[in-house]
């Protein structure tokens, strides 16, 4: 339903925004025109107002269109956080392949940089240190039940609230 109702108030703003060009074009003509020139003398308010109406317009046109296009801020940085939370998942994998179990909660993630102690390490798993979250904060691991969750604090830089980022397998 919002779909539709975004769709009727652009083919509104289009609308209007052609008037507006057909006004400027008329304008330009003006400038040419003998015809054009008389009529615009005989009524300067009018075409005054309708110069004024056609600009306005346009301007919440171009504006509308721009919001309308532009992506909510942090998306690139909830999408790069998604990305690291994958690179994660794979590392943790890799890790299990070759130690047969996901690293406990204490050894944490840290267990793919660097040899927890356990037969079979054939890492490290990951280059480089442990990467934090978009907003700085540390990716947080726990293992349950052999069942492994991953999460990023999110825009918020909290913990265990809404806008939390997670991967669970």
């Amino acid at each position: 339903m919002n779909t539709v109702i975004a769709i009727f108030i652009n083919l509104i703003w289009f609308a209007v925004a052609l008037l507006a060009l057909g006004l400027v074009v008329r304008l330009v003509c003006a400038c040419y025109s003998p015809e054009i020139r008389r009529r615009i003398k005989a009524r300067p308010v009018v075409h005054a107002v309708w110069i004024v109406f056609a600009l306005v317009f346009t301007c919440f046109y171009i504006v509308s269109l721009r919001s309308s296009i532009r992506p909510p801020p942090g998306t690139a940085q909830i999408a790069t956080t998604r990305t690291q939370l994958a690179n994660f998942r794979e590392a943790l994998r890799l890790y299990a392949a070759d130690c047969n179990v996901y690293p406990t909660e204490k050894q944490g993630l840290q267990a793919l940089l660097t040899d927890p102690g356990v037969s079979g390490w054939h890492g490290p798993y990951m280059k480089g240190h442990l990467p934090t979250d978009s907003w700085g904060k540390t990716i947080r691991y726990s293992l349950s039940n052999d069942h492994v969750r991953i999460t990023a604090a999110g825009r918020d830089k909290l913990y265990d609230t809404r806008d939390d980022i997670e991967e669970k397998w």
